[in-house]
């Protein structure tokens, strides 16, 4: 069994805004503050530390303040090929590859300008399809689209793809849904379809397929893949719309991997953080977090935000599209209806504030002229001209004394 081979412990948390005495940050943003779409298709950080996002309707480029909108303009030739966006990755040289709905695309930092790539019938190392569902770089620097139901690999150098067509049909039931190809630590490339899951050798040019079997637990959840993420040990997780499961590479094993006992299991995007800990989420289970311990007698606990108003009620809410962990250690997640980020970094200082955001506290003004702890352990802090507060460090809440109100 998994947990048996590797240790794991899986540990299904709920996001709070308040965990031991320190609140989560917690930021949100929409088509109010500048995204082109509340739909978050797929999101990346390149190596300059700027966040994009694909959408339904345009490319995003946030510097952490304003969003840059990129659109498909018939006019101009040397605007992005689609506005619905699937993919986005960086290259060695720092050029940005995102894949669309009709094309792939090189967005040239300096010029500002994007390369479009198109499939021609009359040139035989053009790309071979035009849904581009999903784009990687592999070690070697080349450019790899899944365009079911081939591969794309382009050399930046000559400039000419060489297209591997797998033989399976490229039947695919997950619509308008990115469908991720990643490359493993052996140089493997793992590719996603509503058909299966595939795995391509570079080196032997060989297909190696992975189908739904109901009568063998050591295969696929469901023939339609939805996500793809390698874990620091260099695993593979594999998100279907029945379920998780889990590639090991040593044993060249698939195994099944449980989530809320069976509920909620259409797996929408996986991710890894800092700590090597795998966050997944499910159409309508919110987040999900799974620890991953060396020592099979660890705690199986993980951080939980502790006891205030649950995120996870958003994210339900909102539908969890895509999660993307940055190098900072803030994780994105992407919804039907804008972007969340919160600060997963340990704080040491934890700063009381009234503000917009979710998880600040309900303090009459922020300007602070007095601070007193009294025997209940409860908070009484005075604002300049506003009154009086009482804040419930356990429960949050604030209590307000003014002549104001």
């Amino acid at each position: 069994m998994l947990k048996k081979v590797l240790n794991l412990i899986l540990v299904i948390t709920n996001l709070y805004i308040i965990s031991n005495g320190q609140t989560t940050a917690l930021n949100y943003y929409s088509v109010n503050d500048g995204l082109s779409h509340n739909v978050i298709n797929c999101i990346f950080q390149d190596s300059e530390g700027f966040i994009w996002f694909g959408t339904q309707n345009g490319l995003n480029k946030f510097n952490g303040y304003n969003f840059k909108k990129y659109f498909h303009d018939p006019t101009d030739t040397m605007s992005i090929l689609n506005s619905w966006i699937y993919s986005i990755t960086e290259d060695n040289a720092g050029n940005i590859w995102i894949g669309t709905r009709y094309g792939l695309n090189k967005y040239d930092k300096k010029t500002n300008c994007f390369t479009r790539y198109i499939h021609d019938d009359l040139d035989k190392h053009s790309i071979y399809g035009n849904n581009v569902h999903g784009v990687t770089i592999t070690k070697e620097g080349n450019i790899v689209a899944n365009t079911l139901p081939a591969i794309n690999i382009l050399n930046p150098n000559t400039g000419k793809f060489i297209h591997h067509v797998n033989s399976k049909p490229a039947y695919s039931t997950v619509g308008d849904m990115c469908q991720p190809i990643i490359e493993d630590n052996e140089g493997l490339l793992w590719i996603a379809s509503g058909n299966g899951l595939s795995c391509f050798n570079q080196e032997t040019k060989n297909f190696t397929d992975f189908t739904y079997n109901k009568n063998d637990l050591n295969t696929i959840f469901s023939k339609n893949i939805t996500a793809l993420c390698k874990d620091k040990l260099g695993n593979i997780w594999i998100g279907t719309c029945s379920g998780l499961n889990f590639y090991d590479i040593k044993t060249k094993e698939i195994q099944r991997f449980y989530l809320q006992d069976g509920e909620n299991n259409y797996i929408c995007s996986i991710t890894v953080d800092h700590m090597g800990d795998i966050w997944v989420s499910t159409g309508a289970g919110g987040l999900n977090k799974i620890v991953i311990h060396e020592d099979k007698n660890a705690p199986s606990s993980s951080k939980v935000f502790g006891k205030g108003d649950n995120i996870q009620d958003f994210f339900v809410r909102d539908f969890v599209e895509s999660l993307y962990m940055n190098k900072s250690n803030v994780l994105w997640i992407g919804t039907i209806n804008g972007v969340y980020s919160i600060d997963l970094k340990d704080k040491k200082f934890k700063l009381y504030s009234k503000s917009s955001n979710i998880s600040s506290i309900d303090l009459l003004d922020n300007g602070i002229a007095s601070i007193y702890k009294d025997n209940n352990n409860m908070i009484w802090i005075g604002n300049w001209g506003r009154g009086l507060n009482l804040y419930n460090r356990e429960t949050g809440d604030v209590q307000h004394f003014s002549e104001h109100f």
